[in-house]
């Protein structure tokens, strides 16, 4: 999903937290769960588990799925690996438009 940096990692939210961020019911964020759209870190023992900010924004983007266009987990699950495979072909393309770009100034 999102990319994750040390800061993010850093945001401990409980089941709970997630739950009132989201806007959503428990069974909806543990469907989710089912999913393995997001998960929670397990933390050393005797510590609860959390989510992190990836899993916040994950779960943010999964809300407004549901809301704009009333898909069910299996869909959020489907629609956001498909976003992930289309991220580094844009990255891709935006490198070969670049380098276009610069051999178009090169060749003038």
């Amino acid at each position: 999903m999102a990319q994750t940096t040390n800061t993010d990692l850093s945001l401990r939210l409980t089941l709970d937290d997630l739950i009132m961020a989201s806007s959503w019911d428990k069974s909806w964020i543990l469907a989710l769960m089912d999913e393995d759209i997001i998960y929670a870190e397990t933390p050393a023992i005797d510590s609860q588990p959390y989510f992190n900010s990836a899993q916040l924004t994950t779960v943010r983007l999964a809300s407004r799925l549901r809301r704009d266009f009333d898909a069910s987990p299996q869909a959020i699950g489907l629609i956001l690996s498909l976003l992930d495979e289309l991220r580094p072909l844009r990255q891709l393309q935006r490198q070969i438009t670049l380098t276009r770009m610069v051999h178009d100034v090169d060749d003038s």
